[in-house]
């Protein structure tokens, strides 16, 4: 599991909004978690797994956990 609830993140979704973005890679060895709204110094957050975790992400858990499904 990957609680994101201190950064203020929610869950997955389309990464605006407090939500996170599941991006695969060309390649299908990476997946990414990542916002698309950059802070006040213009950074973005991002998470890259290794591995294709596409369609283990589960986002209907409690709270601003994402769980990553074995």
């Amino acid at each position: 599991m990957i609680d994101v609830s201190a950064l203020g993140f929610t869950g997955l979704g389309n990464g605006y909004d407090g939500t996170l973005k599941v991006v695969l890679n060309l390649a299908g060895d990476a997946t990414a978690l990542k916002s698309l709204e950059a802070d006040a110094n213009g950074n973005r957050f991002e998470i890259l797994l290794s591995g294709n975790h596409a369609n283990e992400l589960n986002a209907s858990t409690e709270g601003n956990a994402v769980d990553l499904v074995n």
